[in-house]
């Protein structure tokens, strides 16, 4: 289906809205883990943090290689050698993905050792990130095949079944972690456990509703299309060390919250769990924009601004509607996932501050895949991580032991705020050059 020359919200949405209720679903499935994790007490949630966000940086490798895969995909999605391309990303996916499992394997038990608060949380968080590194080569053939479907402009059907498979994830988690019939109860490493297997029952449906000979047929490009690594990988390579330094921000974050003590650990874990809501429907606005931008800056670059101007108020019109909902709903929704009652009066009053934040996110994410949809993701990530380990560690670093758990989140506005005006800005900017050549 031909992209629309003239940018609509009814174009942007039905690229936008599929992808978003993919990601939402992840959220959704994110804070059920956390509301059955939680019932096991705050030693449990902490140390399902650790393991969570452990794997959340070896995830972030492929999730940044894949963003740039999807907007050289959709470049070439009517070029005779577009199958090479698809081919080219999932043997790339899987020897990524393959490689950040040994490493994962090799040093998980010194990383974590790093945010141990409790003797008794190492043991678990060791055992659910075990589980969870299993799933990272099901999750970089998943995204590889996430960029097939959104290149065709077909994401409601993979939305579809990835929603589907994320449901499945709820009864499975609950069996593993609190037993059900010949089942033994796993405790928190039963989430891990559970997650995996509902990975690869995904990627196992998406596989099988792929065109009809589409992946096994071109299985003997494999050969060829190592020789479209190098372009893949020098397009996709600052994505994914942005999406890295991201990931690893995080880490740090939660690293320096450890000396606050294994509360705030675990509400800093429900906060970020639940800012995901938020989030990643934001991000699958980015993802649709990154596509549509793409396809349209060479010959049509007012209208690859127009994209991005009308996927940025669509972005804060659902942030700030994602606000008032935090700051309503908080007090009523966290006592439904947690039990203990100084981690629920924590983020409770984190969270509406932390969503407020998310709002300029918007600036931040549709700038960045707009910058790397027109060949500059090289800057944005320089700009992006400088801001993160520039300015945002040193200064949360500094501050919090003086100032304690609130620091973190008014911290968070203040960065987000800046670093989206300043991202905005050079896009704008961008895209009034790329107008100019054109005339």
């Amino acid at each position: 289906m031909p992209t629309p020359l003239k940018p609509n919200l009814r174009g942007l949405m039905k690229l936008a809205l599929p992808l978003s209720g993919a990601m939402a679903s992840q959220a959704v499935i994110n804070m059920v883990d956390t509301a059955l994790v939680g019932n096991l007490g705050g030693l449990a949630l902490a140390s399902v943090s650790i393991g969570s966000y452990l794997a959340f940086i070896l995830v972030a490798i492929p999730v940044g290689f894949a963003i740039g895969m999807q907007s050289l995909m959709s470049r070439h999605k009517d070029a005779e050698d577009y199958n090479h391309w698809l081919m080219a990303g999932v043997t790339l996916s899987v020897t990524l993905s393959l490689l950040l499992t040994i490493i994962g394997d090799l040093y998980s038990y010194t990383a974590i050792e790093l945010y141990v608060a409790d003797d008794r949380m190492s043991g678990v968080a060791q055992t659910y990130f075990d589980w969870r590194l299993l799933s990272i080569p099901g999750i970089a053939l998943s995204l590889a095949i996430r960029s097939y479907w959104a290149s065709q402009h077909q994401a409601w059907h993979y939305s579809k079944l990835l929603i589907a498979t994320h449901i499945s994830n709820v009864p499975i988690s609950y069996a593993l972690i609190y037993g059900f019939g010949p089942i033994e109860a796993m405790g928190a490493a039963g989430a891990g456990l559970g997650t995996t297997i509902s990975i690869y029952l995904g990627f196992a449906l998406q596989l099988y509703t792929l065109p009809r000979g589409l992946f096994w047929n071109n299985m003997r490009l494999i050969p060829v299309s190592l020789s479209y690594w190098p372009c893949m990988v020098r397009t996709a390579l600052p994505g994914a060390i942005q999406q890295l330094a991201f990931a690893l921000h995080l880490a740090m974050l939660l690293w320096i919250v450890t000396a606050l003590g294994a509360t705030a650990l675990a509400a800093s874990f429900t906060v970020l769990n639940l800012g995901l809501v938020i989030l990643l429907p934001l991000m699958g606005l980015a993802q649709a924009t990154s596509s549509l931008v793409a396809q349209t800056y060479i010959q049509h670059p007012r209208n690859a601004w127009r994209w991005s101007k009308l996927a940025l108020m669509s972005a804060i019109a659902s942030g700030l509607a994602s606000l008032f909902l935090a700051s309503l709903l908080d007090q009523i929704f966290l006592p439904w996932i947690l039990v203990n009652r100084e981690i629920i009066t924590m983020a409770a009053t984190a969270l509406p501050v932390y969503a407020f934040a998310l709002v300029f996110d918007s600036l931040i994410q549709i700038a960045s895949r707009s910058l790397v949809a027109t060949q500059q993701a090289k800057k944005a990530a320089i700009i992006n991580i400088f801001a993160q380990w520039g300015l945002l560690l040193p200064i949360t670093a500094w501050l919090v032991p003086i100032y304690g758990f609130m620091a973190i989140w008014w911290l968070q506005v203040i960065y987000r705020l800046v670093l989206g005006f300043g991202l905005w800005a050079y896009w704008y900017w961008h895209a009034r050059m790329l107008q100019l050549k054109k005339i």
